[in-house]
């Protein structure tokens, strides 16, 4: 699958790739909005959105919000470390299809991409 990473801390960005690359996923990855947006503006398709919800242009609820009007079967899952509450409510409305606490294991990043990526192909065959 291709993935588009919606991060900026390059710690995570390096966790996160390693675990997508063992999965046998092709990543790319956003260190902020503006860059990740412009993706879709390039004509790039992905297959799954990871959207840290701090980015240093925006926030990623802003930033789903703005996919959501040109891609809305495509799956976004939050990144945060403040995945308790009210945060996850808040993702679901900005459009985003679930919610991912950093820190994160590696069976947790397939559990997700597997949940949503089969709903996807559902959708698709319906």
């Amino acid at each position: 699958m291709r993935v588009l990473v919606f991060e900026d801390n390059d710690v995570n960005r390096r966790l996160v790739g390693r675990m997508l690359k063992r999965l046998g996923h092709e990543t790319t990855f956003a260190g902020d909005g503006a860059s990740g947006l412009a993706c879709f503006a390039d004509g790039q398709v992905f297959d799954l959105v990871f959207m840290d919800l701090e980015l240093p242009d925006m926030t990623g609820y802003d930033a789903a919000r703005r996919i959501r009007g040109s891609e809305p079967e495509l799956p976004i899952i939050a990144l945060t470390a403040h995945a308790a509450g009210d945060v996850r409510g808040r993702c679901i409305n900005a459009g985003m299809n679930d919610c991912l606490g950093k820190p994160m294991r590696l069976s947790d990043l397939e559990r997700v991409i597997n949940r949503w990526v089969a709903k996807r192909q559902g959708h698709a065959r319906s």
